[in-house]
């Protein structure tokens, strides 16, 4: 139950680091305003796709060992598992809001439209990025 434990930490952990970046990034950009902001729209993208990665690895760890640990403990790691997963789950909807927001900003130049959009598709639907 260790390893269960941990794992759901670092998930915790690796989800902070996200939303945090994400919100610095919207305090500091109303909207997509230079060349230099959309520099900084990718960076932070290429990051979200990334921890997505990790994040997704360290809850299948979660998962596994949680359940190798429900199927060999007592009722109270049950009460744990659960609480410590839906805990996870309830986290991505507070992550969603702000990663909606920076999919849904105004860009100063609309020829550099269809390149947002672009990157928005594929930061909800790759796993790697390749922009």
């Amino acid at each position: 139950m260790t390893l269960f434990i941990s794992l759901t930490i670092l998930a915790f952990v690796n989800s902070v680091f996200s939303l945090i970046w994400v919100k610095v990034f919207l305090s500091k950009n109303a909207t997509i305003s230079s060349p230099k902001v959309f520099t900084k729209f990718k960076e932070m993208a290429r990051f979200q796709m990334y921890q997505s990665l990790v994040h997704n690895s360290l809850l299948v760890g979660t998962i596994l060992s949680g359940l190798y640990g429900v199927f060999i403990s007592d009722e109270i790691n049950h009460i744990l598992f659960s609480f410590l997963q839906v805990s996870l789950f309830l986290f991505e909807f507070i992550m969603k809001s702000p990663q909606d927001e920076a999919r849904n900003m105004n860009i100063w130049d609309e020829s550099k439209n269809d390149e947002y959009r672009d990157i928005c598709n594929r930061w909800i639907k790759s796993s790697l990025p390749n922009f």
